[in-house]
């Protein structure tokens, strides 16, 4: 489980959404949060994906989620630094 930073703490740490993630975005909550996105690498998945956990966790701070890579070094590497970067702080991890 891991929260966000209040928003003293988060100062500088938003970023503008391209115009397809806040596409992504939007068609992701008006679907139930039920969803696929295939897009190429480097075009910011991984970040639109924390733009949609934040918004969760705003709903719900007490959901799980489970984020499934096909190497832990992507976890490493991208997926952690990214989240903390975004303001993430981790309270369990598994």
């Amino acid at each position: 489980m891991f929260h966000l930073l209040d928003e003293r703490e988060r100062n500088g740490l938003n970023m503008e959404l391209r115009e397809w993630q806040n596409n992504a975005l939007t068609f992701f909550f008006e679907h139930d949060c039920n969803c696929l996105f295939s897009v190429c690498t480097g075009a910011g998945k991984t970040f639109v994906a924390i733009q949609i956990l934040k918004r969760l966790l705003e709903t719900d701070p007490n959901i799980r989620v489970l984020i499934v890579v096909p190497k832990t070094v992507i976890i490493d590497k991208t997926w952690i630094p990214d989240l903390q970067a975004q303001g993430f702080m981790f309270n369990k991890v598994g």
